[in-house]
């Protein structure tokens, strides 16, 4: 049984995607074969391959404008690939080109716009401000189709996000492929790849590209992600809310989020993201995922035998809790402080640490210090709290 999920799974049309994705594309004919879905996760399993991903919790799910597509280059040892997506049904397509000229994007360019005439033509193709796109045999071709053409800055590069996703699952793939067929050349199975990924249910839409329509809507359960989100903002994420940005970790810190040691400020949000300033007066957007709140503590004294920010108003910001102690039936909370040693930290009442929230209700900085403790600790302190 597991030489036919292995047969199943190193197909570019039918696997080299992760277990539930695998299982969903190939159930009945699994079935048919008499493999069950418990030999599936065995063998995924015993082959400690792709498992199941991972929802972005803070990050919303968008459907773009109709015929409205992404287009970036992707470098895969040595091999330049022209990749383009629909940012509405997620339907992609890739091409091998022979270097990155301007002149060889715009022929991979016009192969795609080929083939997508069966599904309607892009209306509109968003790419970077690489002279590679930003040529004139390329916007003669955007003439010649009627294709707006948008270009995004290198500041705002994120706004490509769906060709850059799209370029990592290809990539994977690719490894996938190679890992399981030493001798073949994946180059000659680029096409087949490509639809393995159109053939396997996307996330956000729930359903194939290659079934999807550009009408397509958002299914329920991510419009309820969407809505989430929006009251998360509201309520967590106002204006003044002090926060630290996500910080990518290096190439060997691996393990626990790091955060900026720097404190930004919400300046404004709408529904999906929130633009914060940093202390020099500059200016991100960003989403919430990427996001962790702090707390201000407007009524606690200065940390003493430090020195600190001035202040004229007495706000501190507190970096974390790291320990309680109950004085006299009352909690109280030891507070390291941002930009202050750990030899400095303080205790403080549990009304401080809620200063800039809702006084009956658990602070975020509070919840994070109480999931770190034993249940019948947390189930004794809860009483008083």
């Amino acid at each position: 049984m597991e030489e036919l999920i292995d047969e199943y799974y190193n197909n570019p049309a039918t696997g080299l995607v992760g277990q539930d994705a695998f299982w969903k594309k190939n159930k009945e004919s699994l079935l048919q074969h008499g493999a069950t879905k418990k030999d599936v996760v065995r063998y995924f399993a015993n082959k400690g391959g792709v498992g199941r991903r991972k929802q972005q919790g803070g990050r919303p799910h968008m459907l773009a404008p109709i015929y409205f597509y992404q287009a970036d280059l992707m470098f895969y040892k040595g091999t330049v690939l022209l990749c383009c997506i629909s940012m509405r049904s997620r339907r992609a397509y890739a091409y091998i080109l022979p270097d990155k000229t301007g002149a060889s994007v715009t022929d991979g360019m016009q192969q795609m716009i080929m083939d997508t005439m069966r599904v309607g033509i892009p209306a509109t193709i968003m790419t970077d401000e690489g002279l590679e796109f930003n040529n004139e045999n390329f916007h003669i071709l955007c003439e010649r189709f009627a294709i707006g053409h948008t270009k995004v800055p290198p500041k705002e590069h994120d706004r490509l996000g769906v060709v850059e996703r799209f370029n990592k699952s290809l990539r994977d793939r690719i490894d996938l492929y190679c890992a399981g067929h030493k001798k073949g050349k994946w180059q000659d199975q680029l096409s087949e790849i490509v639809h393995g990924y159109n053939t396997t249910v996307h996330s956000v839409t729930g359903s194939a590209p290659e079934y999807t329509s550009e009408e397509v809507e958002l299914p329920q359960k991510q419009v309820m992600h969407n809505l989430s989100i929006e009251e998360a903002i509201r309520k967590n994420y106002t204006v003044g809310t002090k926060v630290r940005r996500f910080l990518k970790p290096g190439l060997f810190q691996k393990g626990r989020a790091m955060y900026s040691y720097e404190v930004y400020t919400v300046v404004r949000h709408n529904k999906y993201t929130v633009v914060v300033k940093s202390e020099s007066g500059d200016e991100i957007k960003t989403t919430i995922d990427k996001l962790k709140r702090v707390e201000v503590l407007a009524q606690a004294k200065e940390p003493e035998s430090a020195p600190g920010p001035e202040s004229g108003d007495n706000m501190f910001v507190a970096d974390r809790i790291l320990a309680h102690r109950i004085t006299g039936g009352q909690v109280e909370y030891q507070v390291k402080w941002d930009g202050y040693p750990i030899s400095s930290a303080t205790w403080e009442p549990v009304e401080n640490v809620r200063a800039t929230s809702d006084q009956n209700s658990i602070s975020p900085m509070e919840k994070e210090y109480l999931r770190s403790l034993p249940t019948e600790l947390w189930q004794e302190l809860k009483v008083l709290l």
